[in-house]
């Protein structure tokens, strides 16, 4: 049972964790190169890495290599409707580019470097959503106060759709429901169409990414630096 349900999954990792492909149950390192994020639509693939790059791949061959000054310490990609989203975590900022990855717009948060910690982007509802640590000013103003701080936010109007996180990560879109990793809390959630709680599940580590396949999800566990052991 093992090997059917890990059976070709891409996951990718900071810290020279870089891009894992796992086949039969056993994973297999690509490379090594510091990943935050993966993005694959319509035979496109995307592919953030740390500090200030991302990569893109199409099915055709084409290959894109984007450096820019204005995202570094990128923590997730996202294309959805032919457009790419990067989140620059240190300037508190998501930038959104073409395919071919011309900048169109940007949005600042202000604050000090790395304050708010926005870090995961899902495409839900016809939104663009992120989520972030809390709504801090200072640098790293996060620490050992993220307890129910953190929030998921409308990208476009700014409204704050889902509150009371505690060091939210990855927010994964399947059919009409949004799963999202509450880190702190060990948790993963549910929600509806209207933001509302449907059910979670407490596991056994830092919850930080969420893959679905089919009617599976995959949770990836992590240690973290932010919180204290039990």
């Amino acid at each position: 049972m093992r090997k059917q349900l890990f059976e070709n999954i891409l996951v990718s990792a900071p810290n020279t964790g870089g891009l894992c492909f796992i086949k039969n149950g056993i994973a297999l390192q690509i490379d090594n190169f510091d990943s935050t994020g993966i993005s694959i639509v319509d035979g496109k693939f995307l592919r953030g890495l740390q500090p200030d790059r991302i990569l893109s791949y199409n099915k055709d061959g084409k290959f894109n290599d984007l450096r820019s000054q204005d995202i570094y310490d990128i923590h997730d990609i996202l294309f959805d409707q032919n457009f790419m989203y990067a989140v620059s975590t240190t300037s508190n900022r998501i930038v959104k580019y073409t395919s071919e990855g011309k900048e169109i717009r940007r949005w600042d948060f202000g604050g000090e470097p790395d304050s708010m910690h926005i870090n995961c982007l899902a495409s839900f509802n016809k939104r663009i959503i992120f989520s972030a640590f809390g709504d801090f000013k200072h640098e790293r103003g996060y620490k050992d106060k993220t307890l129910r701080a953190g929030f998921v936010q409308d990208l476009s109007t700014g409204e704050q759709l889902i509150t009371d996180l505690s060091q939210p990560h990855s927010i994964v879109s399947e059919g009409d429901f949004l799963y999202l990793a509450n880190s702190e809390k060990r948790e993963v959630r549910e929600y509806n169409q209207n933001f509302e709680l449907v059910r979670s599940i407490k596991l056994d580590g830092y919850t930080r990414g969420i893959c679905i396949v089919g009617s599976v999800l995959f949770v990836g566990l992590s240690v973290s630096r932010n919180i204290k052991k039990n």
